[in-house]
């Protein structure tokens, strides 16, 4: 290794971004001497170059289960998630050309919790109008209706795509994407059998999945999926998995590019970033049960100390924002826990703590922890489209590990979190006594 990590013993926040990998560092850094060559040169070092370019890819797609061939990288997942929205739109008004169609816009589906990444390049394509839009509700357990996508195909028969995330950035709830590819299939077959219709799209960003629950693309059956290299202990790349790639570019070259005339301009691949992200990806294949065994071990003793630790057990309780009943309904190193307390901020002993930035208080305590989506201010607009609402919106934490969380950083972050909330200066007997009486002012627990 060429060096170790900074101290990560008060980050719980890897649903945000991971550290590099040690060996994700060197390999880069190996790339960077050896593999400077132009993968498409006829020379020993391109020829040399396109071979760790090559092997590369065989890494990342033996990862997710795709011919490597299907695969495309770019430099985030924001423009990741943007190539796909343009690409379908592009599609449809190849579609609509070759028809004889006119003023008919494509429709896209998508969720009301999704990634800034894509919820915000729809709407600036709805307000451009390129594209008319409609948003899936998320349930109560955070994840999203997908049985609600054949509703909105059926309403908007100009259906060109449904893209809904794979698992939540705040929540961790998972999915069901194979469901939704099979609800599309079935659309498109009873609905769009003619070989001249266009047929309706699913892709997936699965950024927040990848390395903590397994992910096959021919199983879920998606058109498109993204991910994140920042999210895999590699460098912060997007990756792009587009079903039958190299297929589409012969037919259409114009259309889908290709990996040196992308999007009709030139793109000589990064091949150090590539040469890292498949070894983050063999590094996830070596490791998948054990890191997923620990993320869950960690995260359970998480969920049953802090409350065991709960010196307020009269007054207070930790209350859990999804269902956390199995890993097949959330990915295992991510919770999303809040104050239970009485929601009424007149109260003057308990007004401090609930007006209280608990993100804040803790970070200048040194824990790093997610306080919603980093795109956003204010409430969580995911939690609050969950229901959740009042104290158990304000007090809202995210609390992921990873592979270096150990169970005393657990139990340290524990300590530390009633600690603060003593020091806010909650009066226990104070808020007892006036339960006792029944003050009218209360609204009660929840």
């Amino acid at each position: 290794a060429r060096g170790k990590y900074m101290d990560l013993s008060q980050y719980f926040e890897y649903q945000t971004a991971t550290p590099i990998s040690n060996e994700v560092i060197n390999a880069i850094y190996n790339s960077l001497k050896e593999n400077w060559g132009d993968p498409g040169g006829k020379n020993i070092v391109g020829l040399k170059t396109k071979e760790a370019l090559e092997n590369a890819k065989k890494s990342v797609g033996k990862m997710i289960n795709c011919d490597p061939e299907e695969l495309m990288f770019m430099s985030s997942i924001k423009e990741a998630n943007g190539y796909i929205l343009n690409k379908v739109l592009k599609l449809w008004n190849a579609y609509i050309q070759e028809k004889g169609i006119r003023d008919e816009i494509p429709h896209f589906i998508i969720s009301e919790v999704e990634h800034p990444s894509v919820i915000e390049k729809a709407l600036s394509m709805e307000a451009e109008k390129t594209i008319s839009l409609s948003l899936i509700h998320v349930q109560q357990d955070g994840t999203i209706d997908v049985e609600a996508a054949e509703d909105h195909m059926n309403t908007y028969r100009n259906t060109a795509l449904v893209s809904l995330m794979h698992a939540n950035n705040e929540t961790g709830a998972i999915n069901d994407i194979k469901r939704l590819s099979s609800i599309v299939k079935k659309f498109n077959t009873n609905s769009r059998s003619s070989s001249n219709n266009f047929k309706v799209l699913v892709h997936t960003d699965s950024s927040y999945i990848i390395g903590k629950g397994h992910v096959d693309v021919q199983n879920i059956g998606v058109d498109y999926m993204t991910f994140s290299g920042r999210l895999i202990y590699g460098p912060s790349s997007g990756i792009v998995f587009v079903k039958g790639l190299s297929e589409k570019i012969s037919l259409n070259p114009l259309l889908y590019g290709s990996v040196d005339t992308m999007e009709g301009g030139s793109m000589i691949e990064n091949v150090p970033m590539i040469v890292g992200l498949g070894v983050a990806s063999d590094l996830i294949m070596r490791n998948i049960y054990r890191d997923m065994d620990h993320y869950d071990t960690l995260t359970k003793y998480f969920m049953r100390v802090i409350r065991l630790r709960n010196p307020y057990k009269r007054s207070f309780d930790i209350g859990f924002n999804g269902d956390f009943s199995s890993l097949q309904k959330v990915i295992p190193n991510t919770v999303n826990f809040s104050l239970k307390v009485l929601d009424s901020s007149s109260i003057p002993m308990i007004k401090q703590l609930l007006e209280a930035d608990l993100f804040t208080k803790l970070l200048e305590r040194g824990f790093s922890l997610g306080k919603r989506s980093e795109f956003y201010s204010g409430p969580s607009p995911i939690l609050s489209a969950m229901g959740v609402e009042g104290v158990m919106l304000k007090t809202a934490l995210r609390f992921s590990v990873g592979r270096e969380t150990t169970m005393s950083d657990v139990d340290n972050f524990i300590d530390a979190y009633w600690d603060l909330i003593n020091e806010l200066g909650f009066n226990e007997k104070a808020y007892s006594y006036i339960n006792l009486f029944g003050v009218k002012l209360f609204k009660g627990m929840f």
